[in-house]
């Protein structure tokens, strides 16, 4: 007696739920990314001494404040690429990129902008905390207030980055390409 040989499945056509998804996830990343910059980029205060003299304080004053700031640009510009190569594959169901490159872009740029982001809120919120510590007396308080409310919507980008990544690990995984 003969075993039937086993029938080939059909290959099932690729989800749009996790795309949309992640689009989603990356879309609420850039818009807390934009508030962070703009609460960092317009904090100011200026201390007036006894002489008649002033100095303004900036984000620029700072280099951690400094660094949030890089962070932030590199990561608006990141998540602009990766929602437009996400909603491409959204629309026509295809990767912009031939093979494997796509998911190995989604997967090794999400780690590394998570990163980024996490350092660049760490940054942040150490700064604030010490440099209030130390300067708050001086009036300074607002400014610190303002640059640690930055570093906390940074925070909230961190983890729907972090979301991001776990998706486009799964990506990895699931993937036909995957080795």
């Amino acid at each position: 007696m003969e075993t039937p040989s086993p029938q080939p499945q059909p290959i099932a056509k690729p989800s749009r739920v996790m795309p949309v998804i992640n689009v989603t996830l990356r879309i609420f990343t850039l818009i807390f990314l934009i508030i962070s910059l703009i609460i960092l980029t317009i904090d100011k205060e200026t201390i007036y001494y006894t002489d008649g003299t002033s100095f303004d304080f900036h984000f620029q004053n700072f280099t951690a404040y400094r660094y949030m700031v890089f962070s932030i640009v590199v990561g608006k510009v990141y998540i602009f690429v990766q929602i437009s190569f996400t909603l491409y594959r959204v629309v026509t169901t295809r990767y912009l990129m031939t093979g494997k490159s796509n998911i190995y872009f989604d997967f090794y740029g999400d780690k590394a902008f998570s990163y980024l982001l996490a350092t660049a809120t760490a940054a942040g919120f150490g700064a604030s905390v010490d440099l209030k510590r130390n300067f708050g007396d001086a009036g300074l308080n607002d400014f610190f207030n303002k640059a640690a409310a930055s570093a906390s919507l940074l925070l909230v980008a961190f983890l729907l980055s972090a979301a991001s990544s776990i998706i486009s690990s799964f990506a990895l995984r699931t993937s036909p390409t995957y080795i």
